[in-house]
């Protein structure tokens, strides 16, 4: 029979992180010690080394777990598609409806001044996932341009548009995915599957 994770060592693991992202926004990432999180979450420095063996270690766990909040290797598998048959549009919704509930932590990892570690990571994962979009390096190798200089414009142009997103508090989900649409022209969008029809 699967054990059950332990309801006090969940509620603890919370805390400690809660209040790690809040002495993040308070003074960054380098400029906190386990004896800051002890003291602001009244606990003793045993029980933090119990769940984590160093700042370090719980910085990577909370950057991996808002990270996956990031994944966007779904919605630009769509990208292969004609946009106006697939389901870009909902899928990329969704996904901002997900990061939205998440933002505060979001913004406080994105925006950290000591240290960019979580930007670096979500960069490379962005850059990794145009790498798997051939349309892209296809579009790249037709018109002789670089792929690693393709890749990286769309990976900074995404990054750019996320952390904008991230720090506005009157932007839908819906809204931002429009915005991010129509400053692709369709040279850029057609780099990357997407075909859009255009009236007469």
């Amino acid at each position: 029979m699967r054990q059950q994770p332990d309801l006090r060592v969940q509620k603890t693991q919370r805390l400690i992180k809660h209040t790690f992202l809040q002495l993040m926004k308070e003074k960054g990432y380098r400029n906190i010690t386990i004896t800051d999180i002890s003291k602001l979450a009244q606990i003793n420095r045993k029980t933090f080394y119990f769940h984590y063996e160093s700042i370090e270690a719980l910085y990577e766990e909370i950057s991996d777990d808002y990270l996956a909040l990031l994944d966007f290797s779904t919605l630009l598998s769509t990208l292969e598609i004609d946009l106006e048959h697939s389901d870009f549009l909902s899928t990329a919704v969704s996904i901002l409806e997900r990061v939205n509930l998440q933002k505060e932590p979001l913004k406080i990892l994105m925006n950290d001044y000591t240290n960019s570690q979580f930007n670096e990571k979500l960069k490379y994962f962005l850059s990794e996932t145009f790498t798997n979009t051939m349309k892209l390096r296809d579009y790249a190798a037709i018109n002789g341009f670089p792929f690693s200089l393709v890749q990286n414009i769309y990976c900074n142009l995404f990054f750019e548009i996320i952390r904008w997103w991230i720090n506005q508090s009157d932007i839908s989900s819906r809204r931002a995915v429009e915005i991010m649409l129509s400053m692709f022209s369709d040279n850029t969008l057609d780099a990357m599957g997407v075909q859009l029809s255009h009236g007469s």
